[in-house]
């Protein structure tokens, strides 16, 4: 009996030592914007649906222990200061420190509007909506809030304040145009990335906004049908997206038609070569229907898997035509017609397969394959009289594209160590091109493939956030019997600096290399300028691109300061140029040399509670090979006020000139001038007007001064200036059952 009590005894002192072993010591520390310790703080611990410990603060620092490594939920809430929330992996002792943000107060009306806490990372920051924005019921509104995006609610459309395209995620997966069905009340918080690392550098992607979802939310029906048009009639749109479906299965998709219906600019242009001079003045009327569709099915079997089945498709008619009048000039002058048109149809399939596998220790493994099949017929013709002399010149192409990608990917997720990422992605893609006007008629096909391998580290230091990618690229390319391969790396590392007083430091660096489209590599002519000659260089390599960023940021109680430098030198540049054959002049492109850019610049955003001003001025020096350096200034804003269920937004930029290795370009006026009103007549109801241009008439000039070749060109948007547009939605969103998040990558 003694030896059985001896032997208890030592077991449960074995247990004991061995979970004593295996529990994580977690020690908090709570203090305000001001750095002032916070006393009195509530913590609550969870592991999925269960609740591991609660308890209020009776010092700033506060010790538990948490029963095992894995991931834990943190919530600390204390009163006038919004709630921090943090889903982390621990399997070490760990020290988190807490910086709590004042919330919004209401006092008799007038409310006094708290920034949502925010977090610095190695490759941007991570934002908490505010309560006001969650209770929004719409998910552009609430992500307005973000001083680094700048969102026209109405449009649905997202960018950076400097105008960049985001590639849209959500719980850190590629998405497709997930914003629209969020709820913002489930948005857990929004992670902005302004440096991505190789993995999205062969994407092309350059900023990213990340949406994490809460946990267990429920699945809302979801329905938006909306249509806009311009009055008089020119350019619109109408069409709906919806989802719905159950717990482990849920469809979603949209449906739209597009239109564009005479269009008219005014169109001038003055080109001379060495031996014939050519001044044409008169109209261009463009015009376009189009029909895109998508759905989407998602299917979860259990709780480590997860499956997308998705698929697109387009079916496009497009049409420019150009009445010119003019003189034909060659040692004497004659009056010239110049009739153009062009007739382009496209149809279009994407379809992508995608699995995603999480392991026990939250670690993520995806699969991802996607085809891409296209096809294009492009008929051109231009009739033009001169000299009592009539010449009619005809051009057919068309183009089909097959693309095949496989792409497979493994996240540990952020662990004691880091976060670690590594992958690889083969592309395979054909391209078929034929003339098919020409006797006999001519094709050329473009075979371009990749396999590319890239591997990531993401970790911290104090104060420090650090990340450092790497990607190898076996690129090929065959145009008739030619084929070139090489191999190209892909770099990105970027260091963020935490400083204290709401101020941060960011460093990146950026190594990309990209293929020639295909058109650059088409060897016969495609276009019908008499004058002017468009054909490809089969022998092009490709562009390797560098580039050296520093961003400081500043952070007041409603304003944000930011001032920065950039510069980009790209090696091996495919430029275009122009060169004499005989009697007329051609325009291809070639591998020349350098390019070099540097750019300074400023903004400051204000954000109020019913007031959000943005203004940012840059200043920009371009030098193309064996040329003097070029530059421009550019400035840009935008202004939204809330008033009730009103609210107006408009945008305006300014920029003097830019240039290409061969021309200028010089804005007449601004670039962008935009404005709307839009009423919230109900919850669900959004009626806006706007105006796309309202600063006169647009127009630009543009310049080419080459030894064989010169042209003045001047065109004015005279449809798009000073026409108003109407919108209308209607936005269902019903709370039902479970939902399945979006995970498919973007099409």
């Amino acid at each position: 009996m003694r030896k059985t009590y001896k032997f208890v005894l030592t077991l449960f002192a074995i247990v004991y030592a061995f979970n004593v072993s295996a529990q994580v010591s977690l020690e908090i520390n709570v203090k305000n914007a001001n750095n002032e310790q916070l006393v009195g703080s509530e913590i609550s611990v969870t592991a999925g649906d269960s609740t591991i410990s609660f308890a209020i603060m009776s010092n700033p620092n506060y010790t538990m222990k948490l029963p095992s490594a894995g991931s834990y939920e943190i919530s600390v809430a204390h009163l006038g200061y919004a709630p921090f929330n943090l889903n982390k992996y621990f399997s070490k002792d760990s020290t988190l420190s807490v910086v709590l943000e004042p919330c919004a107060v209401d006092l008799e009306g007038v409310v006094v509007q708290g920034k949502g806490p925010r977090k610095i990372t190695a490759t941007g920051e991570v934002f908490h909506l505010s309560q006001k924005a969650k209770k929004s019921g719409d998910p552009f509104r609430a992500l307005s809030e973000i001083p680094l995006l700048n969102v026209d609610i109405i449009n649905q459309k997202v960018t950076t304040n400097a105008g960049d395209p985001l590639l849209v995620l959500v719980d850190g997966h590629l998405q497709n145009s997930g914003i629209s069905p969020i709820d913002p009340k489930f948005i857990e918080n929004v992670e902005i990335s302004e440096v991505v690392s190789a993995r999205y550098l062969k994407m092309g992607v350059k900023k990213i906004i990340n949406i994490r979802l809460k946990k267990n939310r429920p699945l809302y029906a979801y329905t938006d049908i909306r249509t806009r048009h311009d009055i008089p009639l020119r350019e619109g749109f109408g069409g709906a997206n919806f989802e719905f479906g159950k717990k482990k299965f849920a469809v979603s998709g949209s449906v739209f038609y597009n239109y564009l219906h005479k269009d008219k600019s005014d169109f001038e242009r003055e080109e001379q070569s060495p031996s014939v001079s050519r001044i044409l003045k008169g109209e261009k009327i463009g015009g376009k229907h189009a029909w895109e569709s998508s759905v989407m099915a998602k299917w979860v079997p259990n709780n480590a898997d997860y499956f997308s089945f998705a698929i697109k498709t387009l079916a496009q008619n497009s049409s420019i035509s150009r009445n010119l009048e003019g003189q034909y000039i060659k040692n004497q002058s004659f009056q010239l017609n110049s009739d153009f048109q062009n007739r382009d149809k496209t149809d279009g399939v994407l379809g992508g397969i995608y699995h995603e596998h999480t392991f026990k220790n939250e670690s993520v493994l995806t699969t991802f394959f996607q085809y891409n099949y296209c096809i294009s017929k492009i008929n051109e013709t231009l009739n033009e009289n001169f000299n009592n002399t009539y010449q009619e010149t005809n051009y057919g192409e068309k183009t089909a594209r097959n693309q095949y990608t496989l792409s497979v990917d493994f996240d540990t997720q952020e662990k004691s160590f880091g976060d670690i990422n590594i992958g690889n992605e083969l592309e395979y893609t054909l391209d078929k091109n034929k003339d098919v006007l020409a006797i006999p008629p001519v094709s050329v096909n473009v075979t371009r493939w990749s396999n590319y391998t890239y591997l990531g580290y993401t970790n911290s230091w104090k104060k420090l956030f650090y990340m450092a990618s790497i990607g190898l690229e076996h690129l090929g390319v065959k145009v008739l019997e030619h084929t070139h391969t090489c191999w190209r790396p892909r770099i990105s590392t970027s260091f963020s600096l935490q400083l204290p007083r709401r101020q941060s430091l960011r460093l990146a660096y950026n190594l990309d290399n990209s293929l020639p489209s295909s058109d650059m590599l088409f060897t016969f002519d495609n276009t019908l300028n008499p004058m002017l000659h468009l054909e490809g260089n089969p022998y092009l390599i490709p562009e390797q691109k560098h580039s050296l960023s520093l961003y400081y940021n500043k952070d007041f109680k409603n304003v944000r300061a930011t001032i920065y430098a950039l510069h980009k030198q790209e090696v091996n540049i495919i430029e275009p140029y122009i060169y004499s054959n005989g009697q007329i002049q051609i325009q291809s492109y070639k591998n020349n040399g350098t390019y070099k850019e540097s750019r300074i610049g400023a903004s400051a955003r204000y954000g109020g509670k019913d007031l959000t001003l943005f203004l940012a001025a840059s200043h920009e020096w371009k030098n193309f090979n064996g040329q003097g350096v070029k530059t421009s200034v550019g400035i840009n804003g935008y202004v939204r006020w809330d008033f009730g269920n009103f609210f107006i937004y408009s945008r305006l930029g300014w920029k003097n000139r830019d240039y290409t290795p061969i021309s200028t370009i010089k804005y007449e006026n601004p670039i962008e001038a935009h404005i709307q009103i839009a009423w919230q007549a109900t919850k669900q109801v959004y009626v806006s007007v706007g105006l796309p241009y309202f600063w006169g008439k647009k127009s630009q000039i543009t310049t080419i001064d080459q030894s064989v070749y010169k042209s003045w060109q001047r065109d004015c948007f005279r449809s798009m200036s000073l026409r108003p547009w109407i919108l209308i939605s209607w936005t269902l969103r019903k709370n039902a059952k479970e939902a399945i998040p979006n995970k498919m990558p973007d099409l």
